[in-house]
């Protein structure tokens, strides 16, 4: 049994990619202990037990920017705050890993203080991004790569910071092809890159035939936030057609929530926030295609989970969206209404074509995503690197 550390400061109660992410390394490797080490939140225990095999660990001070995903966006005057907060917890984290008997450090980034960067830009420097440092740790240390925020921006800072945290490991994880090939070129030994995408609970996001109806029956997971593609979903709502029926998931805040709920009033949008992720196969059962407008390159968990379900999805067409192939698994569409009313208007009048697609989109999932071809690869990388 090996005992590993897993660094990720956003853990909330299995809400969110990268919390799903770690939920199903821990799960799917029940030989193994796992330390996750996280910010406290409020009204959450500072330690608990999570799964058999792991314990969380909370360090203070309070995250108020993060305490929940649900919070409203804090006044400009807590900034001094958080900004204070975050250096103190990232100094006492950093001292917790240090006063635990670990064989590996796991972390999850790569923008793994969000505060840190925000500074970094505000002050054109690399400075308190660098506070985040896990060269201390004589051990093994793997990285997982969820994004590279330096593959959309222009600001040489971002590069400059990213390309120190990766060189801090002995491995890094991507979790897509684009972020791989960035790492690669960030990296000074490019062969410490390893592409392992995010992997997907097949017997719990099982499949189930589409039940085509009168209309077509389309659907959104996800939070309310810009780069899930919101802009468009509300363009969607604003002039959505009579032939189709709306069920979004969504996550947020309790004024965007409330927002959201004044815009779908009188429409036939069947609205649920903050659902448990026990009940998401349910819903997606009640999809006949998801709309995953995420503005960013990459697969997209949303869109995984909806194969496996048997749910073909639509995404803008921006980069490697694989295993979404155009017309084969889903659609893929520019950033725009009128190119998306188009597309439900071909794809109401021919609805059948989605069965197929279903069949294709379950395949590939269960052959290339699944937690029992994932896991395994994850698990190669820990024994490859000794204890």
């Amino acid at each position: 049994m090996k005992n590993i550390v897993i660094y990720w400061p956003r853990w909330y109660p299995l809400i969110g990619g990268i919390t799903t992410h770690v939920h199903e390394l821990i799960n799917g490797m029940p030989d193994h202990h796992f330390h996750i080490i996280t910010n406290r939140l409020e009204d959450i225990p500072d330690k608990e037990k999570f799964l058999s095999n792991s314990t969380v660990n909370r360090v203070g001070p309070r995250d108020l920017s993060l305490y929940h995903p649900r919070h409203n966006r804090l006044p400009k005057f807590y900034y001094p705050y958080i900004a204070i907060s975050d250096l103190i917890r990232i100094k006492k984290k950093l001292k917790f890993i240090r006063s635990i008997e670990h064989d590996i450090l796991h972390v999850h980034g790569p923008s793994i203080e969000p505060n840190m960067n925000h500074l970094d830009k505000l002050t054109g420097t690399t400075i308190f991004s660098s506070k985040v440092n896990f060269k201390f740790d004589k051990g093994p240390k793997v990285l997982t790569c969820h994004g590279l925020a330096s593959h959309y921006s222009d600001d040489e800072n971002v590069e400059i910071s990213e390309r120190k945290l990766l060189n801090m490991f002995d491995k890094v994880i991507c979790v897509d092809e684009y972020v791989y090939e960035n790492a690669r070129s960030l990296l000074e030994d490019g062969g410490k890159a390893v592409f392992i995408p995010n992997s997907i609970d097949v017997k719990h996001f099982s499949f189930k035939n589409i039940e085509l109806g009168e209309k077509l029956k389309i659907g959104f997971v996800g939070r309310l936030t810009t780069e899930r593609g919101t802009e468009l979903i509300n363009q969607l709502i604003d002039k959505m057609p009579d032939n189709i029926s709306l069920r979004l998931i969504v996550t947020g805040s309790e004024s965007q929530i409330s927002d959201i709920k004044e815009l779908v009033k009188g429409k036939d949008i069947q609205l649920f926030s903050n659902v448990d992720p026990k009940d998401m196969p349910g819903q997606l059962w009640k999809m006949d295609i998801i709309l995953n407008p995420v503005i960013y390159e990459g697969s997209s968990r949303a869109t995984l989970e909806a194969f496996a379900c048997g749910r073909p999805a639509i995404m803008i067409d921006a980069g490697n969206r694989y295993p979404l192939i155009d017309k084969e698994t889903g659609f893929l569409i520019e950033n725009k209404i009128d190119e998306l009313l188009k597309l439900i208007k071909d794809i109401s009048e021919n609805k059948n074509i989605l069965k197929d697609m279903s069949i294709k989109a379950r395949k590939v999932v269960e052959e290339e995503y699944s937690n029992e071809i994932i896991i395994p690869k994850i698990k190669k990388v820990y024994e490859s690197l000794g204890s």
